[in-house]
């Protein structure tokens, strides 16, 4: 990917001291503001990533997604951390597209610190950079601190819950499903949704039944006060939660579990209303949910 053009005429880099947490917001008009945590200052100098470094057109580590503007990478340490780099990139046409309106990485950054705020798991931020020109974005960065012995929850039921006896998949599942319905509960009655809430974007830690859920990925993540936001937010993070259980759980348990968590926060919704409405936003999706090819009887599971 090339460097940012006309970066050599935007202003110096300015360096901040804290992270803007607060916010959802623009972190400079003009110009490039960047952020990094102390703590971490020499193992990201090591990889490139130091404060003065142009990082718009950097590898630093094993790709994770890659696209025309959004690359990801991880990078191990060889003390045995981990850190992930994520970088957006825009070129000219698209730059105005959050001219003036707060940047992914940004919401990312006011996220994680509002889930930490709420009491859920999440990620530390060691790393931040955005790049404007006149208040168009040109680009921005996010660096967060990798989870030791995790995977993510679309792993965890492909790779090791599905191949497991049928008892201990319904052990873990009562449980990771109390677990993160309680995660859900404390976020929307807070009225914040994270609104991006995949299989993908939940890491899973721990083993022998004793599970940890942990949110990620969050650069959609917002507080909707009124009541048909906060209403439309809570079947939108349940409908990302739903789209891979199409493949695991019946239909009757998904009815069965919606029903669960509306006990614990209902914004107003019937229960048969809230499952077709999930139905319908699938549906809607331009990328709707496909079914994995799960073997034998466990093809039953989604009639």
């Amino acid at each position: 990917m090339p460097p940012i053009r006309g970066r050599e005429k935007n202003m110096a880099i300015r360096k901040i001291d804290a992270l803007p947490n607060g916010k959802r917001a623009v972190a400079t008009l003009n110009g490039e503001v960047r952020y990094i945590d102390p703590d971490w200052a020499v193992p990201l100098q090591d990889v490139g990533l130091a404060r003065d470094n142009d990082w718009s057109a950097l590898t630093p580590g094993m790709p994770v997604s890659e696209s025309s503007i959004t690359n990801c990478y991880r990078i191990r340490l060889d003390d045995g951390r981990s850190f992930f780099f994520k970088r957006y990139v825009y070129p000219p046409a698209k730059q105005k597209r959050y001219w003036m309106r707060a940047s992914k990485a940004q919401v990312e950054v006011f996220g994680y610190a509002q889930l930490r705020k709420i009491g859920i798991p999440t990620l530390n931020v060691i790393g931040f950079g955005e790049c404007r020109s006149l208040g168009a974005l040109q680009a921005a960065y996010i660096i967060t601190e990798g989870i030791p012995d995790s995977m993510n929850l679309e792993q965890f039921a492909h790779d090791v819950w599905f191949d497991l006896p049928r008892n201990q998949r319904s052990k873990i599942y009562v449980q990771l499903k109390r677990l993160i319905f309680a995660q859900l509960n404390t976020a929307h009655a807070s009225k914040f949704f994270h609104q991006d809430l995949h299989w993908r974007n939940i890491l899973v830690t721990g083993q022998h039944g004793e599970y940890q859920s942990i949110w990620i990925d969050c650069p959609r993540s917002a507080y909707r006060k009124l009541p048909m936001a906060a209403r439309h937010g809570q079947m939108v993070d349940l409908s990302c939660l739903a789209r891979k259980s199409l493949s695991y759980i019946s239909r009757g348990e998904r009815y069965h579990a919606l029903n669960e968590y509306l006990a614990l926060n209902n914004l107003g919704w019937d229960n048969r209303d809230l499952f077709r409405e999930i139905a319908a936003h699938h549906k809607r999706s331009p990328n709707p949910p496909v079914l994995l090819d799960i073997p034998g009887e466990e093809k039953q599971c989604r009639t």
